[in-house]
């Protein structure tokens, strides 16, 4: 297994890092649309397997839709799409043949599409920032090293479980791991990709992304363990699905985004 993770992340890093420094924030947004369509796919066949009822396609739609109207960055659009999506959903469900199933559907749908595209969202609001495509490598770089030093941190050296009922090999050690992994990259990454951060700020962000972004991971087990699967698909081998890569981005994009705007201006 860690061969193969070694395998795509050797693959798949490098034309991407090349797509975020080369490409415009068009060509961002449209990644993050493709990653948007695929990790709402991923959500809604795990509620499937579970034998939740839900609105795929329409849900898929709803997403892009508000991804697009977020990217836009207009007034208000983003309420729009998001409260006509909810009204479409519930319309939709009167012509159901389960009418006792109308709230599962309805439920599952919007929450997919709040979990995936309205996280992911941030994203593409952190890539049409002035620096834009050096926050989007650092998000990246602090939650991938935070997810391998929870992962290898947690192998060699876990003994206390963190939370067993959500994820039986996820241990406090592992955690801890991945937020000093993350501290680290922080660190390093304001001598070359964000080089405005200072040493205090370089840290403080490295703990609160590298912490959210195995709050993110932990959820999605929770979600995944909720509806009785492994892993969000097999896109990705040694990985598992895109879900299984993206979890901890949802969580630390939102925050940077949030700290930029507010602290920064």
């Amino acid at each position: 297994m860690h061969l193969q993770r070694i395998l795509s992340a050797g693959l798949l890093i490098p034309p991407l890092i090349l797509l975020i420094i080369l490409g415009t924030p068009f060509h961002f947004f449209l990644l993050m649309s493709v990653a948007l369509v695929l990790g709402l796919y991923e959500f809604y066949a795990m509620a499937q397997a579970m034998g939740l009822k839900v609105l795929k396609i329409l849900g898929i739609v709803g997403g892009l839709g508000f991804h697009t109207a977020v990217a836009i960055r207009g007034e208000g659009q983003e309420a729009v799409v998001l409260g006509s999506f909810v009204i479409l959903t519930l319309t939709v469900l009167l012509f159901t043949e389960d009418p006792k199933a109308a709230l599962e559907r309805a439920a599952v749908t919007i929450f997919g599409v709040l979990y995936v595209a309205g996280l992911l969202s941030f994203a593409s609001l952190l890539r049409v920032m002035p620096e834009g495509k050096s926050y989007i490598l650092y998000v990246m770089l602090i939650a991938w090293i935070g997810d391998t030093g929870a992962l290898y941190v947690g192998s060699f050296f876990g003994r206390r479980k963190l939370s067993p009922a959500i994820s039986p090999n996820k241990t406090l050690e592992g955690l801890l791991g991945g937020i000093a992994a993350s501290l680290g990259a922080s660190l390093v990454a304001r001598g070359w990709i964000v080089r405005g951060l200072g040493f205090a700020e370089a840290l403080g962000l490295g703990f609160a992304l590298g912490l959210l972004g195995q709050v993110g991971d932990l959820v999605e087990s929770m979600l995944k363990r909720s509806m009785g699967v492994k892993d969000s698909g097999a896109l990705i081998p040694g990985h598992g699905g895109l879900l299984d890569v993206i979890d901890s981005l949802l969580f630390a994009c939102p925050a940077l985004y949030l700290y930029l705007t507010l602290a920064k201006g």
